[in-house]
């Protein structure tokens, strides 16, 4: 009878699952109007979903389920382009030689935000949402002042960017050899790169 009874359990349980992975297949479909492939379920913190699509393949896609409320962080990726450019116009105001890649993984972003071509005016409603992780390259044989970047700190802040960033010096020939594809794998190289500044961007 124990058993008869643990076995319900689990098909229930195994049915609820099914139905609220559907329900945030729907909220994804719904919400950026493409179809999306659910690739795994998370119930140990809360209940969260894995989810591909054919428009960015091997990316997967977040979302999280809290109260019936979604949230996801496809609009990162759809953004990131776009967003890193914003991101980069501020920070060359500043220096003018310097590279900016964001990493926009971490954030999710609710049911307002899902049009990359309405970024500008969301922006500016949900700032918010927008929290990255930014690596900033500075070229070795430029001039700044190191004591400057809380300068820096506060240009992002009153531009209403937020999020972590992280501010190297790297050798000129290697400052134009690093690009959006291997950013990462080159500080994971240079370990021992010398940071400049790091911070949070909050208010």
């Amino acid at each position: 009878m124990k058993k008869i009874i643990l076995l319900l359990v689990f098909v229930i349980c195994l049915f609820g699952c099914a139905k609220t992975g559907e329900r945030a297949e729907a909220y994804l479909e719904n919400k950026y109007g493409e179809d999306f492939t659910l690739y795994s379920s998370d119930f140990d913190h809360g209940a969260s979903y894995s989810f591909t699509t054919d428009s960015h393949p091997g990316v997967y896609i977040n979302v999280f389920s809290n109260n019936g409320k979604y949230t996801d962080n496809y609009y990162g990726y759809l953004i990131k382009d776009k967003y890193t450019e914003k991101v980069n116009n501020v920070i060359t105001n500043k220096y003018s030689f310097t590279k900016t890649y964001l990493n926009l993984n971490s954030s999710t972003f609710d049911e307002h935000l899902a049009n990359p071509d309405n970024l500008d005016q969301d922006f500016e409603d949900y700032n918010y949402w927008f929290k990255s992780n930014m690596f900033v390259f500075l070229r070795e044989d430029d001039s700044f002042d190191e004591n400057d970047f809380e300068s820096l700190k506060q240009i992002l802040l009153d531009n209403k960017i937020h999020g972590f960033i992280s501010i190297y010096k790297v050798p000129t020939d290697d400052y134009y050899s690093i690009n959006s594809n291997n950013y990462l794998d080159y500080l994971s190289d240079h370990y021992y790169l010398k940071t400049l500044f790091r911070t949070t961007l909050t208010d």
